[in-house]
């Protein structure tokens, strides 16, 4: 995995880290995140947003069968789920059946930008292409 340059020197991260020391003292600090006791923590969380999930998905369907886009949805309640353990609050996406103010797009050109510059560093870079 390579690392942005940042002031002439690779900005490293969780999977740039090749020093195991330095590596499992930042993994210290943010793997009290995913232990089995923080993940049920958020269950209740998911568990509502499952519940608003599945509501909407029958009102939809309550007069009989429709057609769903089932890669938009659950792609709605990703970012609902997310920002309700995050924030604390839903962005209104399953509520809405939208991609709210555009924040889904913005965050699928963000992922595609940001592949296409990791690329070019990748290709730039003396060990690249």
């Amino acid at each position: 995995m390579s690392s942005p340059p940042y002031e002439g020197k690779p900005l490293l991260h969780m999977f740039s880290i090749r020093d195991v020391d330095y590596h499992a003292s930042i993994k210290k600090h943010i793997g009290v995140l995913y232990t089995k006791a923080a993940i049920l923590d958020l269950e209740p969380k998911i568990d509502d947003c499952l519940r608003l999930f599945r509501g909407k998905i029958e009102e939809k369907t309550q007069n009989g069968p429709v057609v769903l886009n089932m890669s938009l949805w659950p792609h709605l309640f990703a970012f609902d789920c997310l920002a309700d353990i995050n924030l604390s609050t839903y962005f209104g996406f399953l509520e809405s059946g939208s991609d709210v103010q555009g924040f889904i797009k913005s965050a699928d050109q963000i992922l595609a930008d940001t592949g296409m510059v990791a690329i070019s560093l990748t290709l730039a870079s003396p060990l690249g292409g």
